[in-house]
């Protein structure tokens, strides 16, 4: 007699082909997007913004450089590049409820809402001191102005170290290691502590692929409604560029036929042994 198969093996097998065909699907969208983008993009010239490529998908690789100082007049940090962040974090209770419901001590940038946590744990309302962004008002890549959602698409890359912290820093809390703190012992904090560190932008190479606008940039969409409106590190050209795009959206898309066939195979296999098994019992 043939075993009724267990809803958890169908459902791994359900599961197996959504995301076998979610695989397929990417791979085949994403060369298709490619090409798109291949056959309309534009490489342009970074010392020249030519108005004929106005409207047009454009790719254009430089070298992005700070003009100035990025400062933190309240902690007098002050640090060559496009943008800074002083990175705030207080020392907070946190519950851990992975297996069952215990109270653990974190670093943490957010203020942890403790308003449910027993009497014995509990975080203060507010921080001392709020993480800020320091950013330049207006940054170029050559001749074209990077757009706002580019340059918060920057990302952070480099973090101050204690000689560099050292040289500008003449405030009244402690220096330890990278971090400004008020806790009396690090390895030790108390609840309440907070440590600040900060983080920049340092000068690199980017290539930008989307649309021009005027002498800036804005979101290109493809005949399939898929966004290009990207930066990212390193000098690239068009064929590059789609070459990279093709190769890791493929690669995405080969794991998800391999997860899917994984969980397809586990599911199936599991009917069958489930059936050999009720078999062998009932003879």
């Amino acid at each position: 007699m043939q075993k009724k198969p267990s809803i958890l093996n169908i459902v791994l097998i359900a599961i197996g082909l959504i995301v076998l065909i979610y695989g397929i699907f990417q791979k085949s969208e994403t060369t298709v997007i490619a090409d798109e983008i291949g056959e309309a993009v534009v490489q342009a010239h970074i010392d020249k913004v030519s108005p004929e490529n106005n409207g047009k998908l454009i790719i254009i690789s430089g070298p992005l450089a700070a003009e100035d100082n990025r400062t933190d007049d309240f902690f007098k940090i002050s640090q060559r590049s496009i943008k800074m962040k002083r990175v705030v974090e207080t020392y907070q209770w946190s519950q851990d409820c992975s297996t069952e419901c215990t109270y653990i001590k974190i670093w943490s940038e957010n203020t942890i809402d403790s308003s449910k946590f027993d009497d014995a744990h509990k975080n203060p309302d507010t921080q001392q001191y709020s993480s800020e962004e320091y950013v330049q008002s207006k940054v170029q890549l050559g001749a074209y102005t990077l757009s706002p959602k580019l340059v918060d698409d920057l990302h952070y890359d480099t973090t101050m170290g204690p000689d560099e912290i050292m040289e500008v820093y003449a405030g009244n809390y402690d220096l330890v290691g990278e971090y400004i703190t008020n806790a009396a012992d690090m390895d030790r904090p108390m609840i309440g502590d907070f440590r600040i560190h900060y983080e920049y932008v340092k000068d690199k190479d980017v290539t930008v692929i989307a649309k021009q606008s005027g002498e800036s940039f804005e979101a290109y969409y493809t005949e399939r409604k898929k966004e290009i409106y990207n930066i990212t590190e390193g000098e690239q050209t068009a064929s590059e560029y789609i070459a990279n795009l093709k190769k890791s959206n493929s690669l995405f898309g080969i794991i998800m036929v391999v997860v899917g066939a994984i969980f397809i195979l586990f599911g199936a296999g599991a009917i069958i042994y489930d059936n050999l098994k009720a078999k062998k019992q009932s003879k």
